[in-house]
């Protein structure tokens, strides 16, 4: 089965959220929800500011998944990863176990 990403090169990035913004357009995402996040790293010794973008990688056997008492994650038929907001209680046990820190709440 094909799956779906994003590549980019994280040295050119500036944190200007073009990337952020075109998913939401892409996808319509609701105001207020947000499926991407563009984080900030500064070290100061050296002068340098990193952006680099986190989101759900869809992982293969997800770790969120596996955790959520509430049973709100599912794999859909491509291979996403799936959250039902009206089931979610809000327990953060998804961004405990999320290797990349992706959940959003």
């Amino acid at each position: 089965m094909s799956r779906y990403g994003i590549i980019f090169n994280v040295d050119r990035c500036i944190g200007c959220e073009a990337c952020f913004v075109a998913c939401k357009e892409e996808n319509k995402v609701a105001p207020g929800i947000q499926w991407n996040k563009i984080r900030r790293i500064e070290n100061v010794g050296k002068r340098v500011i990193n952006y680099y973008r986190v989101s759900c990688q869809h992982c293969e056997d997800p770790a969120c998944m596996k955790v959520c008492p509430a049973k709100a994650i599912s794999k859909g038929p491509h291979g996403e990863v799936l959250v039902d907001h009206k089931k979610c209680i809000g327990c953060r046990m998804c961004l405990a176990a999320c290797p990349y820190g992706a959940p959003l709440f």
